[in-house]
């Protein structure tokens, strides 16, 4: 506002750093970095064996499993695995599971991985309800506390983009 309104300039010598509220503290975060794999990935049977891979080389698995290592690895069965991605690793999750239901362990049945759309899947999701919401009705720019007459305000030559199709 201070740099696009004319009746805020005069706040700009007052801004400064914002006070810092419950600082989370630097660490160093140790990171794994994966090796290639050569793994069909278009089948259930490729997507298990690449999660256990994934797995694998994390060290995360379970100490019942050969080829755990008490030192290195960590048990995750009191643990839950956050797998990021979009709606194409989502299905491929689903059918993992779906194939696994006759399973009689947890671990086996993938129980424990929990699906989370990635950061850039979120933004277009809010994007796109603000955009339904709040922009494309065109009875909702003629309101006064309307965001297309917030933005209006702010910046002015930005309100044609706001209505158009890009591209």
């Amino acid at each position: 506002l201070v740099n696009q309104v004319e009746g805020f300039k005069h706040f700009k010598k007052e801004l400064d750093e914002p006070d810092t509220v419950k600082r989370i503290p630097v660490h160093k975060t140790t990171q794994i970095p994966c090796q290639a794999m050569d793994i069909k990935q278009s089948t259930t049977d490729g997507n298990v064996e690449v999660l256990n891979n994934l797995f694998r080389q994390g060290g995360i698995g379970n100490p019942r499993d050969s080829g755990f290592d008490v030192e290195h690895d960590v048990d995750m069965l009191e643990h839950i695995i956050l797998i990021h991605g979009d709606l194409l690793t989502k299905e491929r999750l689903d059918t993992v599971r779906n194939s696994r239901c006759i399973e009689h362990t947890p671990k086996n049945h993938f129980q424990y991985v929990i699906f989370l759309p990635g950061l850039f899947h979120y933004k277009m999701a809010c994007a796109d309800a603000i955009w339904r919401t709040y922009i494309q009705p065109k009875e909702g720019r003629d309101d006064e506390n309307s965001l297309y007459q917030h933005t209006a305000v702010l910046r002015p030559e930005e309100t044609g983009k706001m209505v158009s199709k890009p591209g």
